[in-house]
């Protein structure tokens, strides 16, 4: 990303929810990376110290519109899933073991 952070956290010249940024940013104040590496211990004021990026109401509105569809589906294919490995397990011994014939 281009453009100064302000004290505020904002990119000079982007209101939050503008046509250049859609998020604004929040800034704990300090620009800093205490993270060097992978391997680092995680710490609280790696939180602290973390810019935070802050969906404006007319963002998250349109992703949420865009994405509760898609979450939906998913959600009903894991149910579907879960139903027919069910089934599966029910009657795969059944048939194997000659109790249940395919054309019942």
């Amino acid at each position: 990303p281009t453009g100064s952070m302000t004290s505020t956290g904002r990119k000079n010249g982007a209101a939050r929810g503008s046509a250049e940024s859609p998020c604004s940013r929040r800034d704990s104040g300090n620009s800093g990376n205490d993270v060097t590496n992978l391997t680092h211990t995680l710490q609280r004021k790696h939180l602290t110290n973390a810019l935070t990026l802050i969906p404006s109401p007319r963002l998250l509105h349109r992703m949420t519109i865009t994405m509760q569809p898609l979450i939906e589906t998913i959600i009903a294919s894991r149910l579907q899933s879960r139903t027919l490995a069910t089934l599966r397990d029910t009657l795969l011994p059944k048939l194997l073991s000659g109790e249940l014939g395919a054309a019942s």
